[in-house]
């Protein structure tokens, strides 16, 4: 049986409060105000909110591309990460992207909290290590699979 979608997802009445409660706590964090200014910023440039959606919708068409199987070549990847150094160039897009990371960021960090109350079971090589692997130890690790496609705002 398929599982459904997030959008499909029921809440319970009890967990639907406590994402209300969580909301109402998350609304007055930092982060989550600069998201907000951000986009009533972008909202007044309409030059920046076109960049930023011709930069979304070339995303967009890469990640589809590569979700269909076909990975994008080398020069599909080269012209949107110049396209997104242009509109990275633009402050109204910048900071707009920098507070969306931020603000991943922080839903990130209430997942992790929220996957270690419910101990939730983990593989072994997801576990922080207290120590770090030596240079042998590195080389026998499995890397996680990463796409080649930049985004920006975050590490290449």
């Amino acid at each position: 049986m398929p599982l459904p979608s997030p959008s499909e997802a029921v809440l319970s009445r009890e967990i639907d409060e406590a994402v209300r409660s969580l909301a109402s706590l998350l609304a007055s964090r930092p982060e989550i105000e600069r998201l907000k200014r951000a986009f009533e910023e972008i909202g007044r440039h309409e030059a920046a909110r076109i960049m930023l959606k011709d930069l979304q919708e070339r995303q967009r068409r890469l990640v589809e591309k590569e979700r269909a199987g076909a990975p994008p070549s080398e020069q599909e990847i080269q012209e949107f990460q110049k396209v997104a150094e242009v509109v990275g160039f633009n402050p109204y897009v910048r900071e707009l992207l920098d507070a969306q990371l931020a603000v991943a960021v922080l839903l990130g960090a209430v997942y992790r909290a929220l996957e270690e109350r419910l101990a939730l079971p983990r593989l072994e090589d997801e576990e922080v290590q207290a120590t770090p692997a030596g240079p042998a130890e590195q080389a026998h690790r499995v890397q996680p699979a990463r796409t080649r496609l930049w985004v920006p705002g975050q590490p290449q």
